[in-house]
């Protein structure tokens, strides 16, 4: 289901703020945790024993590994177990998957580990012949020498509950590249109260060569580890690794899409015992579907109660030495779980072979929705009033990405964090470094206002603790950029300590707009200013021409006919000859259609997303009223000159214009605060500099000359306060005239979060478009369709009666919009998030409609 309105978000309990202890090598190679007084594995006696148990207690336990390929603990009681299954034979290595348009991360030299394996005394003793042990009973299916569970399935999900050092992760990695029947997409969600370190990940995964690579890969995203959701892409995204930062209970809260199998892991049940409380497995049968299975490495008797208790069917399977036990399950409840009906579904549209969307905007939002639904498999045509992309806002021509901070990690700090992880990745994947963009760092100067890190965080970070989330923002140190401290020592007016944000740096907007544009499966059509929109129901029959009769409609069988062409295999649909004997089927027709002003048509499409910035507002008129979408136009002017004049000398004429010394140089990175300052930025007529933006709500005149030098004199006031050397230096340059602008306009809503995903709110089964000439409600032929498809069909197929937008991203657009684009992406295909749902909640396009 789509997100429902949240006013406001509480700090929820898994995002406090939360420091970790270190991973404590014994000599034998073992890691152990001090916190917990556990170790994460065992060696194993041939020094294999992390990755042979990541194989045979998770994967062949969801049936993703041939279950007899690693040498399991005999059994001592023919009773103790199920019957034995053939082995089927280990799978075929198979060549990586083709990268997607986005490109695939790029590996660095090392390796990584797995989680907790430590042995319970109460569980080596434990024997279903004990007294009032629990039954147990055989989930073993026959299984074909090389099919495993996801096999032909286009994607699969994998939830873990506790990731450790990575090891179960990684195995169900290689596991899905050696597969050659392996799905096109894996989904792995992992929860983990403590992360671990890079350095911990590789040193893990050292004994086991072939992970090496995937371990390499692994460790180059780890950045930035903080309490919240983190979205790793690998293979090109076919390979996504959501990692939760935080308590398990709560973050299971956090996941509204249906998992294919589990991984329970996690230190002894003795000794961390709330990671398997019946809460957890509730929160994981929550996440269940009939036939989903469960693994672990534990028999514990109030766990396997649990399980039962949530309607899991429960298989003691041999276990790796020195546990001689491990246990499978199966959730197969005796009840109709009306759980599902809340989780997440791919939308309709999704399902289609030759589907096709049109965004209307070929801005930053717009250009990064269509990457996103691009590298899904749509076919999109971007639409645009302008004669050239990054027409609008987006043609600052630099500007900064960065996370906010502030003392409680609210919704701003974590809703940057992830995004600038996003832009990060993209601009990696697609534009030329030091070119295009850069991750220099950002040097963050609270001037007037005070920003804070939590406090925990930062005491950690000036004990120069070991942690791995201390690389995202923390106190500036002399040398993280040595070139603004000159400028530094002359400010004043600091409210706070300056902040370094590791992760952040500048990028060239309009490139990543153009690149994004020019990837496969992406059309862009300029001097194309739609105007409106039109839908239609998919079954009902074309209008007949004039002079003629109309057939009788037959929703039902249109319907079916759609649904059926959606499904239909490569060489048949649409456009094709049907087998002899059966009835042709008429072309699919989209359900949209979008016009100019003058009433040409300009594009069909199975989805519409609007991302035109301040022009978004006129065209969803017709679904929402002026208040339910309360967007502004906010403009704002640039300060630009040549990189090399701002370091030029002062004259004596100019006394109040200081000689600069080399230690005064400007900062090469960039600066931000109350405005900011970017230097050195490659540009078609060398470097330059620039600073800004202002914000004007109101310009009557437009743009004229006295506006002009106003605004210029309101970027250099505040590039004043925040570096008073580099701003006289710069005045003295707009004073002669060597000083020119850029200017825009964004499109803000009062809450200071973008505007993502449908206009039709999901619960609102019976809400309509203001104008009926727009759409229509679903037919009844729909209604019963969708009702006997899944429980929450014909609620997302409603969501498809509006059009979907991403826009108003304010001041913070090269910092959210990947993020928005890949958040929109994730809820029409029934894809994990790449954030938090309760923070995905507060994006929601309709939030402020009446009744949400």
């Amino acid at each position: 289901m789509l997100p429902r309105r949240v006013r406001r978000a509480p700090l929820a309990p898994p995002f406090l703020p939360r420091m970790t202890s270190p991973v404590a090598w014994r000599p034998d190679g073992t890691p152990h945790s001090p916190l917990f007084g556990d170790i994460y594995r065992s060696v194993g006696a041939d020094g294999q024993g992390g990755l042979a148990q990541a194989r045979h207690v998770f994967l062949a336990g969801c049936g993703l590994w041939p279950p007899d390929t690693v040498q399991a603990a005999p059994a001592t009681s023919a009773s103790r177990f199920t019957p034995a299954q053939p082995s089927p034979a280990a799978p075929s290595p198979a060549p990586s998957p083709e990268p997607s348009p986005l490109a695939a991360s790029r590996p660095a030299p090392g390796p990584i580990s797995q989680t907790p394996d430590a042995a319970d005394p109460r569980e080596a003793t434990h024997s279903s012949n004990v007294e009032g042990s629990t039954p147990l009973t055989s989930l073993s299916e026959k299984r074909e020498s090389t099919h495993t569970a996801w096999s032909d399935h286009p994607h699969w999900h994998v939830l873990e509950t506790g990731f450790g050092l990575g090891l179960n992760f990684l195995a169900t990695w290689a596991a899905w590249r050696a597969d050659p029947q392996r799905p096109a997409r894996l989904f792995f969600t992992s929860i983990e109260a403590h992360p671990v370190g890079a350095a911990d990940l590789l040193r893990s995964a050292q004994p086991f060569p072939e992970l090496h690579d995937l371990a390499a890969q692994l460790a180059a995203q780890w950045q930035a580890m903080l309490p919240g959701v983190h979205r790793l892409v690998f293979e090109g995204g076919a390979v996504q690794l959501t990692l939760c930062v935080g308590d398990v209970r709560p973050l299971l809260r956090e996941i509204d899409v249906a998992v294919d199998s589990v991984f329970l892991d996690g230190f002894s049940p003795r000794l961390n015992p709330e990671m398997w409380d019946l809460p957890v497995i509730k929160g994981v049968a929550r996440l269940a579907r009939p036939g989903t299975r469960v693994a672990t490495w534990t028999v514990a008797r109030a766990l396997r109660d649990h399980l039962q208790q949530c309607g899991f069917v429960l298989e003691r399977r041999p276990g790796l030495p020195p546990k001689r036990d491990c246990l499978a399950a199966r959730y197969a409840p005796s009840w109709v779980p009306r759980h599902l009906a809340q989780l997440r579904q791919p939308l309709s549209a999704c399902q289609a072979a030759d589907r096709h969307a049109v965004v209307v905007g070929a801005g930053i939002s717009g250009a990064s929705v269509a990457a996103s639904l691009a590298a899904r498999g749509w076919r999109v045509t971007v639409l645009d009033a302008a004669a050239t992309p990054a027409a609008g806002a987006s043609g600052l021509p630099a500007g900064i990405f960065a996370p906010h901070v502030s003392p409680d990690d609210g919704r701003l700090a974590q809703l940057t964090r992830a995004g600038v992880r996003a832009m990060r990745r993209r601009c990696a994947d697609l534009l030329v470094p030091g070119q295009d963009w850069a991750d220099t760092g950002v040097l963050e100067l609270p001037v007037g206002r005070e920003r804070r890190l939590p406090a925990a965080w930062r005491e950690a970070a000036l004990a120069h603790a070991a942690h791995p989330g201390l690389d995202s923002s923390r106190p500036a140190q002399p040398d993280d950029a040595p070139q603004w401290q000159a400028d530094v020592a002359r400010q004043r007016l600091l409210a706070s300590e300056p902040l370094w944000h590791v992760q952040a740096g500048w990028v060239r907007p309009a490139q990543l707009v153009r690149a994004q544009l020019a990837l496969p499966g992406v059309q862009w059509r300029g001097g194309c200013q739609v105007t409106r929109l039109s839908w239609h129901d998919p079954a009902s029959p074309p209008a007949a021409a004039p002079g003629t009769t109309a057939p009788a409609p037959q929703p039902a069988a249109a319907h079916a006919a759609h649904a059926a062409s959606a499904a239909a295999p490569q060489g048949t649909g649409p456009g094709l000859a049907a087998p002899a004997g059966s009835p042709a089927t008429a072309p699919r027709r989209p359900p949209w259609s979008l016009f100019n002003e003058q009433g040409q048509h300009l594009a069909s499409a199975d989805l519409v997303v609007l991302a035109a910035g301040p022009a978004t507002a006129a065209l969803v008129q017709p679904w929402c009223a002026p208040a339910e979408f309360p967007t502004h136009r906010v403009q704002g002017l640039v300060t630009l000159g040549r990189d090399s004049e701002l370091d030029a000398p002062g004259t004596a004429s100019d006394p109040a214009d200081p000689q600069p010394a080399a230690a005064n140089a400007a900062p090469t990175p960039p600066v931000n605060g109350h405005g900011s300052l970017l230097r050195a930025i490659p540009g078609d007529q060398g470097a330059f500099w620039c600073t800004g933006a202002s914000f004007l709500r109101e310009l009557p005149r437009g743009f004229d000359a006295a506006t002009i030098a106003a605004e210029h004199q309101v970027n250099l006031d505040r590039l004043d306060e925040l570096l008073p050397v580099t701003a006289q230096r710069a005045r003295r340059l707009w004073r002669a005239g060597q000083v020119w602008h850029w200017h825009g306009a964004r499109c803000t809503v009062a809450d200071r979060v973008p505007l993502v995903g449908p206009l039709q709110a999901p619960e609102h089964t019976t809400r309509t478009p203001r104008r009926s000439a727009a759409a229509t409600p679903l037919s009844s032929a729909q209604a019963g369709h969708a009702a006997s498809d899944s429980p929450g069909d014909e609620v997302q197929a409603l969501s498809l009666q509006a059009p979907w937008v991403c826009t108003a991203m304010g001041a913070r657009g090269l910092t959210l919009a990947v993020l928005s684009g890949e958040l929109l992406a994730a809820w029409l295909h029934g894809e994990p998030l790449p954030i938090a749902r309760s923070l995905a909640q507060q994006l929601a396009a309709h939030r402020f409609m009446a009744g949400d």
